[in-house]
């Protein structure tokens, strides 16, 4: 069909499928064009050679597209929503995917940016090169050939510019909106020889380190907290309970309106794989649906995708009543105009204008097929709201039975927010109320070395099995959930007198009283300790058999190989910005980019759970003043306190007008944690406090600071150096997580001794 038969359809039919627009063209999902021609008959005048009567638009495109799969062609395949990637190895178990990420999350990275390109344009161009790679095998050969090449014939525009095409031409074939090439133009292009090595390193790439790269993107392009990922502990959760280990139907879709990066849909297609369910998403951000899309298909997950919108609630052509399954992370709090007259829409009335958290709730339900179920993330708030218009909603979802079970999470699941958020498993609405499944697990999070929060590794299958058998629960009696926390099952009558309540915390019994009732654990707070003890003893070896031995020939002089260098020729020093350019003003409750001050310089790290916030937008008008790995901070003024480095996860972070930066010149010189461990010797700290008495407040400025003469040895002994070292920081951590677990125990064991619950043997 031509194109003038298009614009005229779409003038006259008020349902003709809408176009995505990407770098100025636009682009129809097959899918729902397929199913709008399907019913356009073709008049007789108009029909082909070989089409018989009653022949549909629909029919015509498809058997196109079968003509077009039998033909090897240069041009850009046609567009399919139904691929799936043809190589078999998706998920390789190639030996060097391991230390082929880390070149390239390492040295790699910083050749190629060469301070001028970002890390999320890098990190884009490894998750295109691996995309295409994995997914698009007949393309792949084009691809890797560059790697064979002299580095005199490449060049690296023209390879740039090659995969930008390809990956876009991938992209299309499974259905996803294009945008690669744009993005790859926009970059400077590395050297030959650094772009043949990074398409090198990308064929050892396979799904697990796709998903550990979006992680990274995700923490470069500093996402706001509607794009962020949902961990993938949840999302796994979140699909156990909504599609019950996948016995939904079938025939029925998945449905994820707020797509984020597809690890709902990923999470639901991995209980049945194979089963051919059908998975349904959207995002009204055309660089996360572009991201999803990838790292579904990178899983072998047929999905249909489209750009949605930020209130589904109000499209025509979103999908209602018709999912087995809705999964949701949707944007906490956000405003959306609506008009103030009365709904008749709303399932169970119109939410506030301040506040979209139970339009999202409604749409959940409002999506599902009879017999389907909803999992949707919201934030604790939402279920003890006062709010007049949201607690009438809660009324009447729990009163028709919509309410199935609340099940609240630690709150810093996100790295982005601390918000406390809560599980609510939904169903269609009933002709009687239903009693709700409570479950208080925010206690129940492991801790990382990072400093990130996850669920324990058998958090799914407790709480999936404790929703599973929520109505053999005696009504009110709490139950135990290991380590989890607690569940209890509340009738109506109780969520009546509890004023419609949505808090685990309102109907279980006192927490305290519940803690002491099960002997093992003051039992297995003391195994633990017998484990730790192992643990101590083991690095108590390891430490010992530290032995520093006088270096042959000694004298006043450096060793062979060491020099002295003053830190301003090891780094450059930045001053932070100053109050007119980053104060109270900029400092606002809905920011994103943390800063950090001096204090949140602790032994070397930056722990900032409690910083003030500002804009993204902001933070790109202070560019000059964001934060890189590796970077050092120091204080400029105040109490001259210990040096911290950059870790992974604070990169683009800004800091405070009280601290130096510094950013190594170079990294063949001077490791930068061996620089940090100069820098926080009792010796130097002493010399920065001299140097900065000054003044009333202490204060160091960067000249000053730069004079700083830094002992400097070859690399490889800097690093021997730290080795060292970090075996005597390993014992003093594990020596005072060991205090930390004596005391838990001997209160554990206090309590139960004192009530008689138990008796010492």
């Amino acid at each position: 069909m031509r194109r003038p038969t298009i614009t005229t359809w779409a003038k006259r039919h008020r349902d003709f499928p809408q176009p995505i627009s990407f770098d100025k063209q636009e682009y129809f999902s097959l899918a729902e064009a397929l199913k709008w021609l399907n019913g356009r008959m073709i008049a007789e005048k108009d029909r082909r050679a070989g089409e018989p009567p009653g022949f549909t638009y629909g029919a015509r495109v498809q058997h196109a597209i079968s003509i077009a799969h039998q033909v090897t062609s240069d041009e850009d395949g046609p567009v399919h929503s139904d691929a799936a990637p043809a190589s078999t190895s998706l998920d390789p178990s190639d030996s060097n995917t391991e230390p082929a990420l880390q070149r390239l999350l390492g040295a790699l990275a910083t050749s190629f940016r060469d301070g001028v390109n970002s890390q999320a344009d890098y990190l884009t161009l490894v998750l295109c090169l691996t995309f295409l790679i994995r997914c698009a095998p007949d393309l792949r050969s084009e691809i890797l050939k560059v790697t064979t090449r002299p580095p005199a014939e490449l060049r690296p525009a023209a390879i740039m510019r090659r995969i930008g095409e390809l990956t876009d031409q991938a992209l299309r074939a499974y259905g996803i909106p294009p945008g690669a090439r744009s993005t790859l133009e926009r970059m400077r292009t590395p050297s030959g020889v650094v772009l043949a090595e990074v398409i090198r390193l990308c064929d050892h790439l396979g799904p697990a380190a796709f998903r550990t790269l979006l992680d990274h993107l995700a923490t470069a392009m500093r996402f706001e907290s509607g794009d962020y990922f949902t961990p993938r502990g949840v999302a796994n959760l979140m699909a156990r309970l909504a599609t019950g280990d996948g016995d939904r139907d079938e025939n029925l879709p998945v449905y994820d309106p707020w797509l984020r990066g597809g690890e709902m849909l990923h999470a639901a297609g991995a209980l049945q794989p194979g089963s051919g369910k059908s998975l349904h998403g959207a995002s009204p951000n055309p660089e996360t649906l572009r991201l999803a899309g990838m790292n579904l298909a990178m899983h072998g997950q047929t999905v249909q995708l489209h750009l949605g919108s930020t209130t589904p609630w109000r499209e025509a052509s979103e999908p209602r009543a018709r999912a087995s399954a809705v999964l949701m992370n949707p944007p906490f709090n956000m405003r959306s105009a609506r008009p103030t007259g009365g709904h008749d829409d709303w399932l169970f009335g119109p939410p506030p204008l301040h506040n979209d958290n139970y339009a999202w709730l409604q749409f959940a339900v409002d999506s599902l097929a009879t017999g389907g179920k909803a999992a949707v993330l919201m934030p604790h708030q939402a279920g003890v709201s006062s709010d007049e218009c949201e607690h009438a909603i809660r009324r009447k979802m729990v009163e028709q039975g919509t309410v199935e079970a609340i099940i609240a999470l630690p709150a810093r699941l996100f790295p982005v927010t601390t918000t406390a958020v809560s599980i609510w498993v939904l169903s269609p609405p009933s002709v009687e109320p239903k009693r709700i499944l409570f479950v208080d697990a925010a206690d129940a999070a492991v801790v990382t070395r990072q400093d990130s929060v996850l669920l324990p590794p058998n958090a799914i299958d407790i709480l999936f099995d404790i929703y599973r058998r929520r109505h053999l629960l005696p009504q009110g009696k709490v139950e135990r959930l290991a380590n989890l926390g607690y569940a209890v099952s509340a009738d109506i009558d109780t969520l009546r007198q509890a004023d419609y309540s949505l808090d685990p915390a309102d109907y279980i019994a006192d927490m305290s009283e519940l803690a002491r009732a099960p002997w093992a654990d003051a039992h297995s707070m003391l195994d633990e300790l017998m484990r730790l003890k192992a643990k101590v003893d083991e690095l108590d070896i390891q430490a010992a058999q530290l032995r520093p031995v006088p270096r042959a020939g000694l004298s006043r002089s450096l060793p062979s190989g060491w020099n002295r260098i003053t830190l301003s020729d090891l780094c450059t020093i930045q001053a932070g910005p100053s109050f007119s350019r980053l104060g109270v003003a900029e400092r606002v409750a809905h920011g994103s980019v943390p800063i950090v001050m001096p204090r949140h310089l602790q032994q070397g790290l930056i722990v900032a759970n409690d910083a003030d916030r500002t804009t993204v937008e902001t933070a790109e008008r202070l560019t000059r003043f964001r934060l890189r790995v590796d970077d050092i901070l120091c204080v400029r003024s105040g109490a001259m306190g210990q040096s911290a480095i950059v870790r992974e996860q604070q990169e683009g972070w800004l800091f405070g007008g009280n601290l130096h930066r510094l950013r190594l010149l170079t990294a063949d010189i001077v490791d930068p944690h061996y620089l940090l461990t100069f820098l926080n010797l009792p010796s130097t700290m002493n010399w920065i406090r001299r140097r900065s008495r000054a003044t009333v407040i202490p204060f160091i400025n960067a000249r000053d600071l730069g004079q700083l003469i830094v002992t400097v040895p070859p690399l490889d002994e800097q690093r021997q150096i730290r080795s060292a070292l970090n075996t005597l920081d390993e014992q003093a951590a594990i020596h005072e997580q060991f205090t930390r677990a004596v005391m838990r125990a001997r209160t554990a064991l206090a309590e139960q001794l004192l009530e008689g619950v138990v008796i010492s043997r």
